[in-house]
């Protein structure tokens, strides 16, 4: 699907740390990445809550298929904008 619906896929993830997040399954109602047409490789915006802690990032994101995961590169966050 030509562009996808990038817009409609949100996922969980129990990563921890500053790496690459393994991402689990959908936040219902939404979509994975895949089944939004999200690309093996492809450059996402994202955002990242842990609900525990209360804090937050912004940024983009390289999402691999294989896992799947999704590599961050941070441009906000309540951690002096580095990876929550």
């Amino acid at each position: 699907m030509p562009g996808g619906y990038f817009n409609q896929a949100r996922m969980t993830t129990a990563s921890s740390g500053a790496g690459t997040l393994t991402l689990g399954v959908a936040v219902l109602p939404f979509n994975t990445f895949a089944t939004a047409g999200v690309q093996d490789q492809t450059i996402v915006p994202y955002s990242l809550i842990d609900f525990q802690t209360n804090n937050s990032e912004k940024g983009w994101g390289l999402y691999s298929s294989a896992g799947p995961t999704l590599t961050r590169n941070v441009f906000t966050s309540t951690n002096g904008n580095n990876p929550i």
